[in-house]
């Protein structure tokens, strides 16, 4: 059974950690065994990235608030729940997994970070800094936390591995402010919001996944995880 490392967030009233038992839940149903990291205040040296990843066979970013916005070379703005450790433990963990050749999942904040940490930048705030062409429709990527098990908008899946896992057109659950802008290296489009808003990245050499929507609270995309924790049991098994 792969072991897949697990981000959390915070919940500062309780000095504590938490996470959503959907992310698990997933993996589980996927057959891999999902195993939990809660960070500390310390820094996360490379050092002790690797350390936490040896022995895994994957790392999957959970979703979460904003990353503190110098770490993609922007000033304060309309920033909200940042966590400066986890930022700079998921950064870390991503730098060193990038390295180890681990397959990555990233989801909605996770896909942010995994683009931050690799190169890339997203846009601070989609309605101040996202410019929509004359022709693209409207997609509305901001909705409460209540409706996190619905549906708000489609994609226009354009990588092949990723139309098979869910299709050309989905509908996704959407519930960011913020999103993809320049792509890191190594880093393509795989999926597409009507207003052209990149809503999916791949990396051909690489195993990895990240969507700006949370698949963890829809039944219809298991398939994303049941394809990640194939990819980490190839990893497990050595196979390229």
């Amino acid at each position: 059974m792969p072991r897949i490392l697990v981000t959390m967030d915070q919940q500062p009233d309780y000095d504590a950690v938490r996470l959503r038992r959907d992310y698990s839940r997933r993996l589980r149903e996927a057959g891999g065994l999902p195993l939990l990291l809660p960070h500390t205040e310390q820094p996360l040296s490379p050092e002790d990235a690797a350390a936490y990843l040896a022995g895994c066979h994957g790392l999957l970013l959970t979703g979460g608030g904003d990353v503190e916005p110098w770490r993609y070379g922007r000033g304060p703005g309309p920033d909200t729940d940042m966590d400066a450790p986890r930022d700079q433990a998921e950064i870390a963990l991503v730098q060193a997994a990038w390295r180890m050749k681990l397959p990555l999942f990233g989801i909605c904040r996770g896909a942010q970070v995994i683009n931050i940490a690799l190169g890339g930048d997203i846009y601070q705030d989609l309605d101040a800094d996202f410019a929509k062409g004359p022709d693209r429709g409207n997609a509305l990527h901001r909705h409460g936390s209540e409706e996190r098990y619905g549906v708000h908008h489609p994609v226009e899946v354009t990588d092949p591995k990723l139309e098979r896992l869910i299709g050309k057109s989905p509908w996704v659950n959407s519930h960011h402010h913020q999103g993809l802008r320049r792509l890191a290296p190594g880093l393509t489009a795989a999926a597409f919001a009507p207003d052209g808003l990149c809503e999916a990245v791949v990396a051909s050499d690489r195993s990895l996944i990240a969507v700006q929507w949370h698949p963890e609270c829809r039944d219809d995309m298991q398939p994303l995880f049941d394809a990640f924790v194939a990819l980490c049991r190839d990893f497990a098994a050595g196979v390229n």
